[in-house]
């Protein structure tokens, strides 16, 4: 699992979520779609990427990796 400088701005210009939501918040499993075509699977918690997730670039690149 890779420890990466990928941080919570990395996400920012999402256009599409498909998951649970708690209060108008992101909350539980969710896939986030950016705007860009790259897409990050992973587990939110009060609106945010919290704990493990993967992150597929339009290059082709898979990162798995830990967000707090």
């Amino acid at each position: 699992m890779l420890e990466s400088n990928l941080s919570q701005n990395n996400f920012r210009y999402w256009s599409r979520y498909t998951g649970g939501f708690h209060d108008d918040n992101k909350e539980g499993n969710g896939i986030l779609y950016l705007s860009n075509g790259e897409r990050l699977e992973a587990y939110f918690l009060g609106d945010l990427v919290c704990g493990p997730g993967v992150f597929y670039k339009k290059n082709g690149q898979i990162i798995e990796g830990r967000w707090w």
